[in-house]
């Protein structure tokens, strides 16, 4: 419920943050960008919204917006470990795997 000081419930204030993230390649950007997709279609908590903007080159910019800062926190978490494990995981695979061999999506530059 809605008060007039902007208040979602009683003791709970909306909160939001901005992330401009850089990336080593814009390979690697575009990679994270594709595989946050998923997440952002399914938000952690129904108290969250996110919202990632492929910027080109490296950057990523993801706004995440909440009902209060409990789910604010964990929802900026939980999508930082999810580009932490990504970033770990390109680095261990570059090596080994093609990536001129991943969707046309994922190499693709997408705005």
């Amino acid at each position: 419920m809605n008060n007039n000081q902007g208040q979602t419930e009683p003791g709970l204030w909306p909160a939001k943050a901005t992330i401009d993230m850089s990336f080593r390649t814009p390979r690697l950007a575009r990679i994270a960008a594709f595989a946050l997709r998923p997440e952002l279609a399914d938000s952690p908590s129904d108290r969250t919204t996110a919202n990632l903007v492929f910027k080109g080159g490296t950057k990523i910019h993801l706004v995440v917006s909440a009902k209060d800062t409990s789910a604010l926190r964990a929802a900026l978490n939980s999508y930082l470990r999810w580009v932490s494990a990504i970033v770990k995981a390109v680095s261990t695979l570059e090596t080994s795997l093609d990536l001129d061999s991943l969707p046309d999506s994922v190499r693709t530059k997408r705005n």
